[in-house]
């Protein structure tokens, strides 16, 4: 006769699944209350040019190719900490799951902070706010903000380099997907 207990998930596993649907909710809540808000701020003009923006086949290009440098540096040594803290609390079993997480948060993210704050606070607010939104509560994850400044950064670049969100939610996807599916070795 089998354990019955084998059938419920680990506490590891209540967490992640606790944190990555907290997670998608707010994150759902965050791009329907952007999409509702620049809709009513200037209709589907507004909306259509925050989203795509001036050159959407140059945004998408140039998100893409900024992500997998972002991708190269999410594998450095120095991140793996951060990689292997946000694993641990946060990364859904399956690649899918993961995509999905990152997906989701990239797109929420960019339309709050370079969809509408860097238009109405402008670049460096916007960056700094996307920063702080990075503090952690964990001794692992203290390189975060620091890796929300500079990515924050680049992000704002790029929105201004091709006028909408495109480029930046590719790049933040790929960044994502790329540090949350990279195998994770203890450093040292």
């Amino acid at each position: 006769m089998s354990d019955p207990t084998a059938r419920w998930p680990s506490e590891a596993q209540l967490v992640s699944w606790t944190w990555n649907a907290t997670a998608m909710v707010f994150h759902l809540v965050v791009v329907n209350g952007v999409l509702i808000s620049l809709w009513l701020g200037g209709g589907e003009y507004l909306l259509h040019r925050r989203l795509v923006g001036n050159h959407p086949g140059y945004s998408l290009t140039l998100g893409a190719v900024v992500g997998f440098a972002g991708a190269l540096v999410a594998r450095l040594p120095t991140l793996r900490p951060m990689w292997a803290a946000l694993a641990q609390r946060s990364s859904p079993p399956s690649v899918s799951g993961r995509v999905l997480v990152a997906a989701v948060g990239a797109v929420a993210e960019e339309l709050l902070f370079r969809g509408v704050l860097q238009h109405s606070a402008g670049a460096p607010a916007a960056t700094l706010l996307f920063a702080a939104t990075h503090v952690p509560s964990e001794r692992a994850l203290r390189i975060w903000p620091v890796v929300g400044l500079a990515t924050g950064a680049v992000l704002a670049w790029l929105h201004h380099e091709g006028g909408g969100v495109l480029g930046p939610i590719v790049a933040h996807l790929v960044w994502e997907v790329a540090g949350r599916t990279a195998p994770v070795r203890p450093t040292g």
